[in-house]
């Protein structure tokens, strides 16, 4: 006898199995999610180009696509392109819709939704732009303060505030519900290259050109700004290599590492060829267990994809004693073969003036980076007077790196932005003129399924190559299973399961 059927579409049963409280075998669930991920595809119709793409004709032009983002119910897709125009999609049939020819004064860096109809867009003229579908003839607000181009944008939806980084070196945060558009410094960061906050908005994660990431656990944007005040990351993470000059930073540092507020992690472990580069992009696991990146090594002969697990741990931090040197004098050591020097406050009175309540360290430096910058640190009264025999300690940064892998380093000085899937099971990173899926391992599994004690090479489940030039832009749908990819040439490109 025949087993009967049950009459329900694949994806429906699986989702009503759920529903139900029925668990399904995570082998079932790996298989599936693979036969998926291998059967993703394009065709033509699923293909735009600026030249003869489908719906809405284009104006001119769009130049190089550089951000693409879905809305939250994924039947819009909105692309930033390198000729100030933004382009609005109809998902499900791949066809452009709307276009704002001169959405800014610059080229257009990034997409955000705020919700379904609501998007931010951010650009080389240091603005914001607060965009809606139903009008996209002029903007709801323009959003003015910063110095350089922007870069980031995240929105903590339980505060109703919008967050910004740019190449200033800041994290601004703006009320859009309030009638001013003054925005708020919450953070300052030398180096600052990208900022992520976590899907919870627990955590920021921000990438820096010195070849580390900053953690900021149990976050509180009401307090960051005064929490972290006094936090110099690059000054800290020269004296984890050695380098004290006789300075006890760590003595009123190191309470940042444990606090139950705004807490501090530095993550420096990653491929030994990738040691000190850069790191231009970034994106949070969906569940908030691990943080990707996108990074070109400091010889800018390599770029590397990698995985760090970003998970609060109950493991004590270890603490690291700093030698003194033998010839610190104060605060005036002699210049050493690291292009460091200091001086104090008195060299420097005339540009510190309003930092007279507590000593000041000037430092420039050349340590991790390819150009010199300066960094003022306020040394509280306590760490200056301190016995120059006193040991000097400061946190050992954990190890974090989980999953690696080699690049192209083609289309050098284009920033590469790559992505975690809806499930979080693949990554899909620009790849010559197409992107590749990675997973952890060759069965598609999650990756709380298959972590090892060791860094490993991420896996490749697909290579497909969709584009006349380099891709630089990826994004996957947060409801269907469906990504979109734009290249320099102005291509967008739809691409779904085909079986």
């Amino acid at each position: 006898m025949a087993k009967p059927r049950s009459g329900h579409f694949w994806p429906h049963f699986h989702s009503w199995r759920q529903l139900s409280g029925e668990r399904a075998h995570l082998a079932l669930k790996s298989e599936l999610s693979l036969n998926l991920y291998q059967s993703m595809a394009t065709r033509k119709e699923y293909i735009w180009d600026s030249s003869a793409g489908a719906g809405y004709a284009c104006s001119s032009h769009s130049g190089a696509i550089f951000n693409v983002e879905y809305s939250a119910d994924g039947r819009t897709l909105v692309a930033a392109t390198e000729n100030r125009k933004v382009l609005i999609f109809n998902a499900n049939t791949h066809e452009l819709c709307k276009e704002i020819p001169a959405a800014h004064k610059s080229c257009v860096n990034l997409v955000k939704f705020l919700d379904s109809r609501t998007f931010v867009t951010c650009s080389d003229d240091c603005t914001l732009a607060v965009w809606d579908l139903r009008n996209c003839g002029q903007k709801v607000k323009s959003l003015k303060g910063h110095r350089n181009w922007v870069k980031s944008i995240e929105y903590d939806s339980s505060q109703g505030v919008l967050l910004s980084a740019a190449y200033d070196q800041t994290v601004l945060k703006w009320d859009i519900n309030s009638s001013s558009s003054c925005p708020q410094n919450v953070l300052q960061i030398k180096n600052m290259l990208r900022m992520v906050l976590s899907p919870d908005s627990t955590k920021m994660i921000i990438s820096t050109a010195d070849g580390y990431l900053l953690i900021i656990h149990d976050l509180d944007l009401n307090h960051l700004a005064e929490d972290l005040r006094d936090f110099v990351p690059d000054l800290y993470r020269i004296m984890q290599e050695d380098c004290s000059y006789g300075i006890d930073m760590g003595s009123w540092v190191n309470p940042l590492f444990t606090s139950h507020r705004n807490r501090v992690e530095l993550i420096s472990d990653f491929p030994e060829m990738d040691k000190n580069g850069y790191i231009t992009t970034l994106d949070v696991h969906p569940f908030g267990w691990a943080v990707l990146s996108r990074n070109t090594a400091a010889n800018e002969l390599s770029e590397w994809t990698c995985v760090h697990d970003i998970m609060a741990s109950d493991k004590p931090l270890e603490l690291k004693p700093i030698k003194r040197p033998q010839n610190c004098n104060g605060l005036r050591p002699k210049s050493s073969a690291q292009s460091s020097t200091l001086s104090d406050s008195r060299d420097n009175s005339s540009d510190l003036s309003q930092l007279s309540d507590s000593s000041v360290i000037v430092i420039s430096n050349q340590i991790g980076s390819t150009q010199p910058h300066t960094t003022l640190v306020r040394q509280s009264k306590r760490c200056s007077q301190s016995n120059q025999n006193d040991a000097i300690y400061v946190y050992k940064n954990s190890p974090r790196l989980k999953y690696y892998i080699e690049e192209l380093n083609e289309s050098q000085g284009f920033i590469k932005e790559l992505c975690f899937s809806g499930d979080g099971r693949v990554v899909c990173s620009p790849y010559q003129f197409g992107y590749r899926l990675l997973s952890f391992d060759s069965k598609c599994s999650e990756m709380s399924d298959c972590v090892s004690n060791e860094p490993k090479v991420l896996y490749e489940l697909k290579r497909s190559l969709c584009h006349p030039d380099s891709v630089v832009t990826t994004k996957f749908s947060p409801t269907h299973c469906q990504i979109a990819s734009g290249c320099l040439k102005g291509r967008v490109v739809f691409s779904q399961p085909i079986l």
